[in-house]
This record gives C-alpha cells, sequence and structure tokens, in this order.
C-alpha cells in the first residue's frame, strides 16, 4: 500500500488563471523486513473553459532514501514544477545528484 503525504501546495498565475500545484511524498513498503520506497506526486488543478481539470504524475520507487526524495521535492516546489515537466527533471536530478539509497 503506498501512503501520500501532502509536503507542500503553491498557487501560481498563468495566462489570467489561478493554476494549483500540489507536492507529495510517497511511501511504500517493499519488504516485510520494513524496508521502505519513496516517490512523489505532483497534481495541477485548474479551470478551463469554467470547468476544473486535475492533472498528476507519479514517480514511485525514486529512492530508499526518504531526505533525497524530500529534498528533491523541495526543489520543484521552489521551481514550481509542474506535472508535465516531473519525470524528466528527476531523471536529470538523479543523473547530477546521483543515487542515494
Amino acid at each position: 500500500m503506498i501512503k501520500k503525504y501532502l509536503t507542500g501546495s503553491t498557487i501560481v498565475a498563468q495566462e489570467g488563471q489561478n493554476i494549483k500545484l500540489e507536492y507529495y511524498l510517497l511511501e511504500e513498503m517493499r519488504d516485510a523486513g520494513g524496508h521502505f520506497l519513496y516517490g512523489m506526486m505532483i497534481r495541477k488543478e485548474e479551470r478551463r473553459a469554467g470547468k476544473l481539470e486535475r492533472t498528476q504524475t507519479v514517480a514511485k520507487a525514486i529512492s530508499y532514501s526518504r531526505e533525497y526524495v524530500e529534498r528533491m521535492i523541495g526543489l520543484f516546489m521552489k521551481n514550481t514544477v509542474t506535472p508535465l515537466t516531473m519525470m524528466e527533471l528527476i531523471d536529470e536530478y538523479v543523473s547530477r545528484e546521483g543515487l542515494s539509497a
């Protein structure tokens, strides 16, 4: 079972409308030994033509280190990363910083 923890949210103005971004830490127990894997999710909410639209991107199992993924989420929040670019930026972050297990 995957647990979600809301790490933070922000509202940004884009093209005259507000967009809400929510950043989640994901935690999943991987084995009976109590080892957890951590990932992240970004959810975006915006109104288009009077309708609320939600999109999200999930990246499970980025690292065994909670702190590593929390640092990544913090950086993504600071730079208002959206679901559209999240996967590419995770790849760049891991390539630059290395895996932390």
